[in-house]
């Protein structure tokens, strides 16, 4: 019975992936620096299953399943941004549980900017096949900063070495921003 509920599991994980619609912003419509008490207006993915399960295997092994199958760069960069945000997001997950939790949330931050900065990668690609990426191209700016703001709430929270290493997280997110940046003033 137990075997016939883990197959079911892993059956859903593989053929359901969860699926999400984004808003779009045209370029003119983004606001280049916002106050610094106003919050961005970018939701991040819901993360589902946190690094910490006994599962998460299952849901890296079927992201890496369709970032493989996908060929299209554009629906592979939002592919790429809506994992760096699943990823950011279960880091504040795991921040919420405690400060034993803190290093792995840390690394997640790390991979998941891995992610983004890949989005990039697949952006600049459709831009040389002569694709339209200004929607995408939005959906990255706004992203970004939305990490930045998401970031630097963490490192408020934390200390010592969890501190630099986030710290060095947001200077990474500020240049991954730098690059977006100079893909739409292109």
């Amino acid at each position: 019975m137990k075997l016939r509920i883990f197959i079911a599991i892993i059956i859903i994980f593989i053929f359901f992936p969860q699926v999400v619609f984004a808003e779009t912003m045209s370029l003119k419509e983004i606001p280049l620096s916002p106050s610094p008490k106003q919050a961005i207006g970018y939701e991040l993915a819901y993360p589902g299953l946190l690094p910490d399960s006994p599962l998460y295997f299952l849901k890296v092994a079927r992201d890496k399943a369709i970032s493989l199958l996908t060929s299209d760069p554009l629906k592979k960069a939002e592919f790429d941004l809506l994992t760096s945000d699943k990823r950011l997001n279960s880091a504040v997950y795991l921040f919420k549980k405690g400060a034993n939790k803190y290093v792995l949330a840390e690394q997640t931050i790390s991979k998941g900017e891995n992610y983004f900065e890949d989005a990039i990668k697949q952006v600049e690609l459709a831009k040389t096949q002569g694709l339209s990426v200004s929607d995408t191209l939005s959906n990255l700016y706004l992203a970004s900063q939305k990490h930045e703001e998401v970031i630097k709430s963490l490192v408020n929270q934390t200390s010592g070495g969890i501190k630099d290493n986030l710290i060095i997280d947001e200077k990474r997110v500020q240049g991954l921003q730098q690059k977006v940046n100079a893909l739409m003033s292109k």
